[in-house]
């Protein structure tokens, strides 16, 4: 579940799972992120550390790989 200005998804190829997540504001959003990261594809911030605090900076995003 996101906030109305968090835009997150999960894409999927094959047995991979890839979760793509934006902060589209200029506040904090709270983000609620079952899993565990694999590998960071990409980031502007310390994707673990959202994972961690659950809590998305300004203008925050990242793509991450999830393990299984």
């Amino acid at each position: 579940e996101t906030a109305d200005k968090v835009f997150a998804y999960i894409r999927k190829d094959g047995d991979r799972r890839f979760l793509v997540v934006a902060n589209l504001s200029n506040e904090e959003q709270d983000l609620i992120v079952e899993g565990n990261v694999k590998s960071v594809l990409i980031e502007n911030t310390a994707a673990q550390e959202v994972f961690e605090k659950q809590i998305l900076a300004p203008w925050d995003a990242f793509c991450v790989e999830l393990t299984d």
